[in-house]
């Protein structure tokens, strides 16, 4: 389970790194994709990018046809007349053909973490899944990081006396240095990498 949680993490970081190369592409030709969606990797902001590969202007009518069409949503942060200044800049063949393998890539990181995914849940145990279930009561924890979290410190919790002790194994716990009313270094002892990673994002 451990592994499996590990090479996801990985792929997800890589379709960050991806997306971040698709934000300066974009910004490299004056497109403000950002500053029309939330989230550049969401449906709308697809379909806008598949068009503007096409090489075509981004008016009006074009946006009224894929609003109506519902090709994009109808509730992008910015208004009609912003989307379309905002994606009118000026691409060139080269960044064209790089966004589509971009673009390509980004398709294929996207299918093999929907399978490590559904490997995941097919791999762990009834008593896994009611803790993480359990584990995403706590307010910033989603499901991936719950599997995270379980992989790394299993379902037993009679290895831990107490919550501080787990605290303190992940890494969580600055050290307690202090003497004469003066506090010294705060060294943290060495960690999990994955599970105190998973905690520092949640």
């Amino acid at each position: 389970l451990r592994e499996l949680v590990r090479y996801r993490k990985s792929l997800v970081s890589e379709r960050t790194r991806e997306l971040n190369r698709l934000q300066k592409m974009l910004e490299g030709a004056n497109i403000k994709l950002s500053g029309t969606v939330s989230d550049i990797n969401c449906m709308s902001a697809r379909n806008i990018l598949e068009y503007l590969l096409t090489g075509e202007f981004f008016d009006e009518a074009k946006y009224d046809e894929m609003y109506k069409q519902k090709i994009i949503a109808h509730n992008l942060k910015a208004s009609k007349e912003q989307i379309i200044d905002d994606l009118n800049g000026v691409m060139t063949p080269l960044q064209r053909r790089m966004m589509k393998e971009l673009l390509s890539h980004l398709d294929e990181l996207n299918v093999h973490i929907n399978n490590l995914e559904d490997e995941i849940d097919n791999f762990m145990k009834p008593e896994e899944k009611q803790a993480t279930q359990a584990i995403q009561d706590v307010t910033g924890i989603g499901k991936n990081s719950s599997q995270a979290i379980i992989s790394v410190i299993g379902t037993d919790m009679s290895r831990f006396p107490t919550a501080g002790h787990l605290a303190a194994w992940a890494g969580l716990c600055p050290g307690n240095n202090e003497s004469a009313q003066k506090r010294k270094t705060g060294k943290m002892r060495k960690w999990n990498a994955l599970l105190r990673s998973s905690l520092v994002v949640c």
